[in-house]
């Protein structure tokens, strides 16, 4: 790690950082890498209190571990409540848009409005020149163009999820593991702190395995359509089932079946086969961009339609009404409602927006959409 690269922006020696502490490897690593860097480093650690779910603790209170951490570094390590906004910010809008059919990404919420709102203003009212976290991406450009570049170590690669934060706060933030392979993070934290055996954090942090039908609440049973609109099957409630779904099903067929629809109104959903799953574009809406959005829509770029998904070459247009139109140079698999579409130049985060409808390879225009 080199002060100041270009490889990945750091803050100088004798600033004000604060750390978004999670007490896992990565916050650990970034929190030691600065103290080592001559940053005057505090750890804040946010806690999640799913009172609404009627728990009795934390799903996942990290500040236990995020408090041992902070002693092993011998930095100052303050705990903020965030328990009223991730309810009304994060969770409420999740299960609404599951209910609706859709499937959306839940940690991009939070970055927006939790971490890289809540808690940035936190530590800017304390006077904080910095707020650095354990996220796996990279900050670099000169002043005035600053960018969110894909991380070092593309398998954590966690850029997807920064694309809604305000554009206007990079400066004020860091990513020291950004730069590092997860082995290299790993291998920092422990050469310098107590052991950590903390998970990595899931997608959802705050839904168990299999608790997404107690979070949803009651849904009711309805048919499993073929492509013709014949009843082939029972399912157990429109919003469980994503476009691309082929476990769980309950339907034996000769050849394999995929959710290629769900209709949470009429509360069906229809299956079919693999290549029905592809899409040639896929309408957009909630943009947020970090550079012009004219450098957006100026050419080639590349646009993932899921944390783990590979950037696929495509072009951007506006297509009116405050939507945008993401056309692919090949089609795309399980281009999913409510998922995030974000917007690259070669590793350069420029933004990112919303899928509202996926276009069906082949169709030609929203009329075909693939609607949830």
């Amino acid at each position: 790690m080199v002060e100041g690269t270009m490889e990945n922006r750091m803050p100088r020696r004798g600033e004000r950082v604060a750390v978004a502490l999670s007490g896992g490897v990565d916050s650990a690593a970034a929190a030691l890498l600065l103290r080592e860097a001559g940053c005057r480093v505090a750890a804040f650690t946010l806690r999640h209190l799913c009172e609404a779910e009627g728990r009795a603790a934390p799903v996942d209170d990290p500040a236990g571990d995020a408090a041992r951490v902070a002693a092993a570094l011998g930095i100052p390590h303050h705990v903020l409540g965030a328990s009223d906004l991730f309810r009304d910010d994060v969770m409420e809008p999740f299960r609404r848009e599951y209910l609706a059919g859709r499937t959306p990404n839940p940690c991009v919420v939070c970055n927006r409005a939790v971490k890289f709102g809540l808690l940035l203003d936190r530590v800017r009212e304390e006077g904080y020149d910095r707020l650095a976290t354990g996220h796996h991406a990279r900050l670099a450009g000169p002043e005035g163009a600053l960018r969110i570049r894909r991380a070092a170590d593309r398998a954590k690669d966690q850029s997807y999820v920064l694309w809604a934060i305000d554009g206007a706060a990079l400066p004020r933030l860091a990513f020291p593991v950004g730069a590092m392979t997860k082995d290299e993070a790993r291998r920092a934290a422990a050469a310098g702190l107590p052991a950590i055996d903390r998970p990595e954090s899931q997608d959802i942090c705050f839904l168990g395995p299999g608790e997404l039908p107690r979070f949803l609440g009651d849904l009711r049973p309805g048919p499993i359509l073929d492509g013709e609109g014949k009843r082939i099957g029972t399912h157990d409630g429109a919003a469980r089932y994503t476009i691309g779904q082929r476990k769980g099903l309950g339907v034996a067929a000769g050849a394999p079946l995929y959710v290629v629809e769900t209709d949470t109104r009429l509360n069906t959903v229809r299956l079919g086969r693999e290549e029905e799953l592809f899409a040639s574009a896929a309408l957009l809406g909630d943009a947020n961009f970090h550079a012009p959005e004219e450098e957006a829509l100026a050419g080639e770029i590349l646009v993932k339609i899921r944390s783990r998904h590979e950037p696929a070459p495509a072009t951007l247009r506006r297509a009116g009404k405050g939507r945008l139109e993401v056309r692919f140079l090949r089609p795309q698999r399980a281009v999913t409602p409510g998922q995030s579409a974000v917007f690259y130049r070669g590793d350069a985060l420029l933004g990112g927006a919303v899928i509202d409808f996926a276009i069906r390879a082949g169709a030609g225009g929203p009329d075909g959409a693939l609607r949830s």
